[in-house]
């Protein structure tokens, strides 16, 4: 509300009438006395903005120009105190702008001037914390800044603090969030006496040999926060004739990483490698599924992902789903785990001919993990080349 009814006075530029700006600030819910607003620089008119956070306003005000002091107003102390909403903010007097410092006196922008407009200035402290800092200090040993509202605060750099095997990320608003930082700005609804916390990060980007294709994008890990899942063979277009990608690894020659789902790098910095591994013809995996339950989880994703990456290229694929199910299941279930099986694989790209079956246990436990599987058999005929 000050802001709109600062906007109207600026664009008067002092020369409403006392009645239309009395009549303004009734049907606004406000009840004032209208200003005597001047007609020259010698007597410029000051209005008061509460900077979006105040609970009141002062009445505007004319003051006499010292002629002396270009661009002064007045040289009277600045005692117009004003209250904040916002918890952890107090009142710091006030600026030329939203976010600006605080000034000592009021003056206008030059002597020619006959409006002004000055903001409440709200302070309060951003803290910063190291987050699981090995040793160091910030750059000249910071640990805080006093912030105004409104103001663009650029935070500070990582001076001498490490993390061992890490790097300085920028700040976070959490132990761990997904957003970093290097310049605040606070929220319209967020409360004062924020604390920001170091970002502590890991870089993987990937090296694609001999291979065609695509490389993947880097991944970068954020201590604290979730593991990474490494591309699969879904997703990820790199190839190699005659082979399937087997998983990646921290050499050009080294074995699979055991944990391509749930990867944190060691170091800093990590590039991975592609494994590949010759092309066969035949595989047997086998899916199992929770009791009672038909849709593909991230765990079956992974033996889907390894069967579509062996069929790879290959030509005349056919494959037979085999569901088993408890006694006295619904026939449905077998069936809609077998085709959840066939349509991942073909969003896969592998397109087959699917012979499907639907075999009841004799058994009737139906936790037992072997009486909620699926079987896929997989025949093909892979390119040379």
């Amino acid at each position: 509300m000050t802001s709109s009814i600062g906007e109207l006075r600026k664009t008067s530029m002092g020369r409403l009438t006392a009645g239309i700006l009395a009549s303004a600030l009734v049907v606004s819910g406000i009840v004032a006395s209208s200003p005597a607003f001047a007609t020259t620089a010698s007597k410029p008119t000051i209005a008061f903005d509460a900077n979006t956070l105040g609970s009141t306003t002062p009445k505007d005000e004319v003051v006499d120009r010292p002629n002396d002091e270009l661009g002064a107003v007045t040289n009277g102390p600045l005692a117009r105190v004003l209250t904040t909403t916002r918890p952890g903010y107090t009142f710091g007097g006030w600026s030329f702008e939203k976010g600006g410092a605080a000034i000592t006196q009021l003056a206008t922008a030059k002597t020619s001037d006959t409006f002004r407009i000055i903001y409440a200035v709200w302070n309060t402290t951003v803290k910063y914390r190291s987050n699981g800092a090995d040793s160091g200090a910030l750059t000249n040993f910071k640990s805080q800044d006093v912030y105004r509202f409104g103001q663009n605060l650029v935070l500070p750099t990582v001076g001498t603090l490490v993390k061992d095997n890490y790097d300085f990320g920028g700040w976070m608003s959490a132990p761990y969030s997904p957003t970093r930082i290097t310049n605040y700005v606070a929220s319209a609804t967020e409360v004062g006496n924020p604390s920001l916390y170091a970002a502590w990060i890991r870089n993987v980007s990937f090296d694609a040999g001999d291979a065609t294709g695509a490389v993947p994008a880097s991944m970068l890990y954020t201590s604290g926060g979730p593991k990474l899942k490494l591309p699969s063979f879904t997703a990820t277009t790199l190839r190699k004739a005659g082979h399937n990608l087997a998983g990646w690894s921290t050499s050009p020659t080294g074995t699979p990483i055991s944990n391509p789902n749930s990867y944190v790098p060691p170091v800093a910095k990590t590039i991975l490698y592609p494994v590949w591994k010759a092309q066969t013809t035949a595989a047997s995996p086998v899916v199992t599924f929770k009791a009672g339950r038909s849709t593909i989880s991230s765990t079956q994703r992974l033996v889907l992902d390894e069967l579509a990456s062996s069929i790879g290229r290959g030509n005349g694929v056919n494959i037979t789903v085999s569901s088993l199910r408890v006694r006295g299941a619904a026939k449905a279930l077998g069936t809609a785990r077998s085709t959840a099986i066939v349509n991942y694989l073909k969003s896969a790209g592998i397109e087959a001919t699917v012979t499907t079956r639907n075999t009841v246990a004799t058994q009737a436990r139906p936790s037992s993990a072997v009486l909620n599987t699926v079987t896929i058999q997989a025949t093909w005929t892979n390119p040379t080349n």
